[in-house]
Parts: structure tokens; sequence; C-alpha cells
């Protein structure tokens, strides 16, 4: 009985020598000791990098800040000579800081934008805006360009954008591509007030020529029988006063300001 108690012990302390062996031969602990401090540096170089990235990205906000309010003051500057001209005066002027939630990497957002109401002038609202904002890594100024009006009978340019890196003081160009939006802008504008379907709602019979056109082209009204008689040429007028006396129940109306007379 004795004997195999002795056999026992000796087996268990042989188990133990064994598996302190075997822990000490392959160094498991260590091994896994190694795999866990490599993961902490990794989180601490997690957090290192998007730490020095915030700092970064806090910059770059300032500086488009700054870029932002340079491109509205040339906005500013670039859509008054469009409107000091007596066709576009009568815009209505409109800036308004956005967040643009309808996208997720427009933010920052900046809109200036000119509204042009229909009118006895004009046969359709027309608006054209730019909009100024970042992208979600704040690594560039966007400024986009948009033209609308409703309804549609004219191809036209209706957006596009320009792309600059921010940072980049010197926005080489941007003058000249605003300007070009606005030249763009001008052109769709004179084809809308040609274009047969826009003149249509407006359009008249001179009393005297008998030909149609809009409205908006006279040069002068008449206020005959209790109505409005519109003038397409001098001519006509100088006509209509030649026979005066046949129409004794006019008055001579204003001369078109606005459009092309």
């Amino acid at each position: 009985m004795s004997q195999s108690i002795d056999n026992a012990a000796a087996s268990i302390l042989s188990s133990e020598t064994l598996l302190q062996e075997s822990r000490l031969g392959d160094g498991l602990a260590e091994r896994l000791k190694i795999l866990i401090d490599s993961a902490q540096r990794r989180v601490c170089a997690m957090r290192d990098k998007e730490d020095a990235d915030y700092v970064k990205r806090e910059q770059r906000l300032q500086l488009f800040a700054a870029s932002k309010q340079q491109i509205r003051s040339l906005l500013i500057d670039r859509l008054g000579i469009l409107t000091e001209q007596e066709t576009f005066s009568d815009a209505i002027r409109t800036y308004d800081d956005v967040a643009m939630p309808e996208t997720a990497n427009r933010s920052g957002g900046d809109a200036t934008a000119l509204t042009w109401p229909a009118s006895a002038h004009r046969p359709t609202r027309m608006q054209i805006a730019f909009h100024v904002f970042h992208d979600s890594n704040v690594q560039n100024t966007i400024i986009e360009y948009r033209l609308s009006l409703l309804p549609i009978f004219v191809r036209f340019n209706a957006n596009d954008q320009r792309v600059i890196p921010i940072g980049d003081e010197a926005q080489q160009g941007l003058a000249d591509w605003i300007d070009a939006k606005i030249v763009t802008f001008v052109q769709t504008y004179f084809e809308v007030y040609f274009h047969p379907e826009y003149q249509k709602p407006h359009s008249t019979i001179d009393p005297v020529m008998g030909i149609a056109f809009p409205k908006f082209m006279a040069v002068q009204t008449r206020q005959l029988q209790g109505r409005t008689a519109h003038f397409f040429t001098d001519e006509s007028v100088r006509n209509f006063n030649a026979n005066a006396a046949s129409h004794p129940d006019t008055s001579l109306g204003p001369r078109a300001s606005k459009g092309l007379s």
C-alpha cells in the first residue's frame, strides 16, 4: 500500500515538473505578453494619429474659413458688375450660410445667389447661385455654380464646379472662371428672352404694323379705349400719332425701361 502511495506522489511531482519545464521551454506567457504589448502600442499609435489629424483638420478649417470669405468678396465684386447693367439691376441678392445637410460631404457651406423674378420685361424667373463648401476630408474648397429656370425650353449648362486645394492662396484663375459662368448665364438669359415658347404668354399685336411680338419688347404703350396697346417700333408710334385724330381716347404710356430697349 505504501509503495502505491509513493508511486502516485512521484507521478504527481513528475507531472508538475513537466508542466513547469513546458512553460519555461515554449515561453507561451512571454509570447502572449509580446502580443498584448504590441496591441497596446498600436492603440496608442492610433490615438496619436487621430490627435495629429484633428489638429491638422482644425488648421485646414481655419484656412477654409478665410478662403471662403475671400471667395465671397470676389463673388460680390464680379456679380456687382452684372447687376450694374440696367437689364439685370432688379436682381434680388441673397447670402446663405448653410450646412448643406442634403449631402454628407458638403459641409461648412456658404451660398451667394442672384434671383430675377418674372416681370413685364422678363418672361420667366431665373436664378444663379455660387455655393462654396469643403469636401469631407477638408482637403479642398469646392465652388459650385448653379443656374435654374422654369419651364425649360432651351439647352443650358445648369451646373459646374471648380476645386481648389485648401491653402492654395493664389486661387489661380478663379476670377476668370466666375466671369465665364456669368457670361454663360447672360447668354442663356437672352436665349430665353428671344425664345418663342417663353414669348407666347406675353405675346401681343402691334396695332399699326399688325405683327405679333412679346409685350416686354414694346418701345411704348398707349391706353386705347380702355385697353393697353403695345408698339413694337418708333415708326409704329409715329404712324399712330399721325392718325391720332382717329383714336381720340388715347394716352401715351411709358417707354420700356428694361430688356433690350
